[in-house]
């Protein structure tokens, strides 16, 4: 089915011209649009004030597009309610693709740069993992909108008294977070045999991907609060016991590595590193 939209209009056009759009674009239109909104407003515990008319407004704002109740009630969901029940579920499947990429690119270059041929050189080198790409993923996760707008989703899922609403949404958390640590469980098992290391047993790649993405939510939320307690910590790791600069979010995560992951016995590097 086609809806039909009012644009403002350009140079040379006139008020009366209008334009067929077809429900689902117009339905990205408007969730997209809601999005904004939420990030610049904050979730806090529900999506209530992420009305019809704000969206619209706002849309009406940034890309001229006129938007009516008429056009969407009932034509694409059923009521207002309906309406932010589709945005929040929406929300809670766009926030986590950018932290992974944003913690990917300085994971790589640490891996690019090692030296494998010895046991020291590759332990090195997943301490200085955990160190950059430590402090990567907290500066995402803290100057980023979208990762309050991730912890205000957690809350919206678990706050309140029971409803189909809070059900639905604590199921797509789950299965969006779950999807998200197994990326993050490839990316650590790939980086480990690269190192020539492994997951101690009884512990798996995924128990271990869990462990840094709940330490890494909890050290976001601490930082937001109180950046001086986990931030601009000193240690002698660098080169000939060189001082370089360690958030509490770091450490946590190289302890957790040292817990979970060891030497693989007699491993070698492929011949074209030795």
């Amino acid at each position: 089915m086609a809806e039909d939209t009012s644009i403002e209009p350009s140079t040379g056009e006139t008020r009366s011209k209008r334009r067929w759009i077809r429900s689902e674009e117009l339905t990205r239109i408007i969730l997209d649009g809601a999005i904004e909104v939420l990030k610049k407003e904050g979730l806090g515990l529900s999506v209530e004030n992420i009305t019809f008319k704000k969206v619209f407004d706002h849309i009406t704002e940034t890309t001229g597009m006129r938007i009516t109740n008429s056009s969407v009630i009932g034509r694409i969901w059923k009521d207002q309610a309906d309406f932010q029940l589709a945005l929040i579920l929406d929300a809670a499947d766009g926030t986590l693709d950018a932290e992974f990429y944003a913690t990917l690119t300085p994971f790589a270059e640490v891996l690019e740069q090692t030296e494998r041929t010895s046991l020291a050189s590759r332990q090195d080198a997943l301490r200085e993992l955990c160190r950059v790409a430590g402090a990567a993923n907290l500066d995402w996760l803290t100057k980023s909108e979208t990762s309050p707008l991730w912890i205000g989703i957690w809350l919206a899922s678990i706050s309140g008294e029971p409803s189909e609403r809070r059900t639905l949404l604590s199921e797509r958390m789950l299965a969006n977070y779950t999807n998200h640590s197994a990326a993050f469980e490839m990316i650590y098992a790939e980086a480990l045999d690269y190192l020539g290391h492994r997951i101690k047993e009884p512990y798996t790649a995924r128990q271990l991907s869990d462990a840094i993405m709940s330490l890494a939510d909890g050290s976001a939320i601490r930082v937001m609060v109180d950046e001086p307690a986990i931030m601009g910590i000193k240690r002698p790791t660098g080169p000939n016991g060189k001082i370089e600069e360690w958030n509490l979010f770091s450490i946590g995560l190289e302890a957790l590595v040292s817990h979970f992951v060891e030497p693989i016995p007699r491993w070698r590097p492929p011949k074209e590193d030795a």
